[in-house]
């Protein structure tokens, strides 16, 4: 086994970087277990039975770890103490606080000095109508036009943690890109195309002792030294066609945690279960893990 795979159960894991080209505006931010969700129902549409196969041990072996949307080639500045970032003004808080991105090999090699402010993500606003379904019309009390917010990426990476089921995983994906991610995907948003797939597993041949996470995850039984987090309330859903769409609310850790571990990790977190009316429901709660030197010099494996 190579020093770049991570091998759980018998189960060989890579690491690999999709880029994405939009084709669409989105109606939903792109975030890991949104994208697991819809991945996942892709797979039982054609296979429940599969998925069913893949999701029985994911509390203990996640058969995938999706991450959330970046612009391509940065990543998220992770949230650890001022003297480990270097930002030792206290006059510059506010500077610090707007400097939360990294190109990927500043970020593994902590020079985290080079971190950029922005945004690859714009608003854009599209008028709707209100529609009298008894006439098709717009006439009378029901012309009430108004506004929707959606989003406009630019060329973006998400990042899989993946085992055996790599094909089908990237089969999934794209079919989510030719029909549509999340809210309005019926009406043409949330469409995209796969630019290139690579293999970077060996960003995990970096010896350190301290992480970012790449997604939100479940703070239950970490067994880390120590975790710098903010959390969030999400509100997930479920697909339409059930029921009861609603799951419950959950807590959450942001995307760009720092964390400091002497164990080597390559994912924190756990898989959230009984959480809604159906019993099959998982949530992804896991986020892949990438390993940051603390100095900011040159590693030579990276």
């Amino acid at each position: 086994m190579e020093e770049s795979e991570l091998l759980m159960n018998g189960n060989k894991m890579k690491l690999l970087k999709v880029t994405i080209s939009p084709k669409s505006l989105f109606g939903s931010k792109i975030e890991g277990d949104m994208l697991f969700g819809q991945i996942c129902w892709h797979i039982a549409y054609k296979d429940e039975k599969l998925l069913e196969k893949l999701l029985v041990n994911y509390a203990k072996e996640p058969f995938l770890i999706v991450s959330d949307a970046f612009k391509s080639g940065y990543l998220p500045k992770p949230k650890l103490p001022s003297h480990i970032l270097k930002e030792r003004d206290k006059t510059k808080k506010k500077y610090y606080r707007k400097k939360v991105w990294l190109e990927i090999d500043d970020l593994l090699n902590g020079r985290f000095e080079k971190a950029v402010e922005g945004s690859f993500v714009k608003s854009r606003y599209e008028v709707k109508n209100s529609i009298n379904r008894k006439t098709s019309t717009t006439q009378g009390d029901m012309f009430a036009p108004y506004t929707v917010e959606y989003l406009e990426y630019e060329k973006f990476d998400i990042y899989l943690l993946i085992g055996k089921e790599k094909d089908l995983i990237i089969e999934k994906l794209q079919e989510i890109g030719e029909i549509g991610f999340g809210k309005d995907a019926s009406t043409g948003k949330g469409r995209f195309e796969i630019e290139n797939i690579e293999d970077v597993s060996h960003f995990f041949n970096l010896k350190t002792n301290t992480y970012v996470s790449i997604s939100s995850f479940c703070m239950k039984d970490n067994s880390c030294e120590n975790v710098y987090y903010e959390v969030y309330t999400k509100y997930p859903k479920t697909r339409g066609d059930l029921s009861n769409p609603f799951k419950n609310p959950l807590i959450l850790a942001k995307t760009g945690a720092g964390i400091v571990c002497n164990e080597e990790i390559r994912f924190i977190g756990n898989a959230i279960t009984n959480f809604s009316n159906n019993s099959k429901i998982v949530h992804q709660g896991y986020a892949i893990t990438l390993p940051i030197t603390q100095n900011g010099e040159k590693n030579e494996k990276v």
